[in-house]
């Protein structure tokens, strides 16, 4: 459908740069199947949105970035929008919210916090509000909903534009990643009278871990989220708030929400876009692999292992004594010495997303390369995955491939707990055993091979039909008119 003149708008809007996995594949597949112009807009300022907006440009879609003000001029979006800079109060302040203004600002040690993000939501209301009235959408798509970032306040602005909003996700939380991460930095403790006060009133933010409370953001954006009507039901679960539709990766992903206690009633069984790559992979996984090999100089008979090299985690406040490295360029050495010391294999290494190819080089070495192609494309090729409590294991889960999830930092996330394919550690010398043994003995191999794929359809649908079932749910939302036939899998769940 990609020769027909578009007859409406959908915006996709990625806030971070792991949001945009996903979201260019559902950009470029409504792109194709779909009479709809999509719009992307990278509410963040790095290289990646810089590289995505050119990649965009040379598919015929538009990309803006920050500052949006700009790019929406630039684009002869920005004409209406004349009030840009000078926000109009919003009406009438009633005295019970006037009176909770006031005596949010004068809590000590939270009241400026509060104020300057009650300030930054005015800001950004305005200018939210002009993106939506320029690009004037028929949906809005998020990578995610969570209240670090400003997604809750997309959502309300949208639907009071008439505009309803999908959330396709690429990553996946329960809280524990947040509440390990947090804490060791006290701006997230509940302590003192304020804070204790603050806890008190919103009990919905705030979870005890180990040994402390802990809030899911510092009390003055909670104060603010709450006073802007823009707090979601569960804010330590990701994407609990209120989007019209949540695309649920797998029946897990569902099951793993629902434990954590999120509300099914916006969940749909759609699958993950990447799954329908995998499964056109794993169907010519044996050329992939020829062809992978030659471009890196590989031989091909050999076992191959991919692994997702973690990112660097030490650098937060309080930083992670829990973990044997106290230096990232340490850990990785660490983790490509132990790829090196395999003996006939082929070592991939994926990269996170926001970390710069170049920059790594250095990590490269005899049988160990970095791969050149997204993580989910090269998967399905692959003998062995190994990463670090990281979402992409779902992917090898799905895949049926052998997983080792070594817990370098020890946050000790429970997400794929009780996987029988998924051999989990935190030492060092067991990390290194494990993927000996997996790559030495085939018969081994084997055999975690077979326990991943007896659970493999929980985690992933391979079924190549997902790109139907997601642009069904786009269409029931906002009329879109797509090629997708009737999907035979869009469950929703109540």
């Amino acid at each position: 459908m990609s020769g027909r003149p578009r007859q409406a708008r959908v915006l996709m809007v990625a806030h971070t740069t792991t949001f945009l996995t996903e979201l260019s594949l559902f950009g470029d597949l409504m792109r194709k199947r779909t009479d709809a112009e999509v719009i992307f807009y990278c509410s963040f300022a790095h290289w990646t949105a810089n590289e995505f907006a050119k990649t965009c440009a040379a598919n015929e879609m538009t990309c803006l970035l920050e500052p949006l003000a700009e790019s929406l001029a630039a684009l002869g979006l920005a004409s209406r929008n004349k009030d840009w800079a000078n926000p109009s109060p919003s009406g009438a302040v009633s005295p019970l919210r006037r009176l909770f203004e006031r005596g949010a600002a004068a809590l000590p040690g939270v009241g400026p916090s509060f104020i300057a993000e009650r300030l930054a939501f005015t800001t950004r209301s305005t200018e939210i509000n002009a993106l939506l009235a320029a690009v004037a959408p028929r949906l809005l798509v998020l990578g995610g909903d969570m209240p670090g970032y400003d997604t809750s306040l997309f959502v309300k602005l949208a639907h009071a534009a008439g505009v309803p909003v999908m959330v396709v996700p690429s990553t996946m939380s329960n809280g524990l990643e947040q509440a390990e991460v947090y804490y060791g930095d006290p701006n997230y403790r509940v302590s003192g009278w304020a804070r204790s006060l603050i806890a008190a009133s919103f009990p919905k933010w705030v979870r005890r871990h180990h040994d402390k409370r802990l809030f899911r953001c510092p009390p003055g954006r909670i104060l603010a989220m709450e006073l802007a009507g823009i707090a979601p039901p569960e804010p330590w679960v990701f994407n609990s708030g209120y989007a019209d539709a949540v695309a649920m990766e797998s029946e897990a992903m569902i099951d793993y929400y629902a434990e954590a206690g999120m509300k099914n009633d916006r969940m749909v069984l759609t699958g993950s876009l990447s799954d329908d790559a995998m499964a056109s992979r794993l169907s010519q996984a044996a050329s992939l692999r020829r062809e992978i090999c030659g471009h890196l100089g590989f031989e091909p008979e050999r076992p191959m292992v991919l692994t997702a090299l973690p990112p660097d985690f030490l650098y937060v406040t309080g930083g992670r004594p829990q973990c044997d490295f106290q230096d990232y360029r340490q850990l990785a050495e660490y983790w490509i010495d132990s790829l090196a010391e395999l003996q006939d294999c082929n070592c991939l290494v994926a990269l996170h997303p926001s970390v710069e190819v170049e920059s790594m080089r250095w990590i490269e070495r005899s049988g160990v390369r970095i791969a050149p192609w997204i993580t989910a494309n090269v998967v399905p090729v692959c003998d062995v995955y190994v990463a670090s409590i990281s979402s992409t294991i779902r992917w090898a889960i799905a895949c049926g491939k052998p997983v080792v999830n070594y817990d370098v930092y020890r946050y000790r996330y429970t997400d794929f707990v009780g996987v029988p394919g998924v051999l989990a550690t935190e030492d060092q010398n067991e990390f290194r055993s494990l993927l000996q043994r997996l790559v030495g003995d085939s018969q081994f191999r084997n055999e975690i091979s077979r326990a991943q794929a007896a659970v493999s359809s929980r985690w992933g649908l391979l079924d190549g039909r997902v790109g139907d079932r997601i642009l069904a749910v786009a269409d029931r939302l906002s009329g879109i008119v797509t090629d997708a036939p009737a999907p035979a899998r869009e469950t929703i769940f109540h």
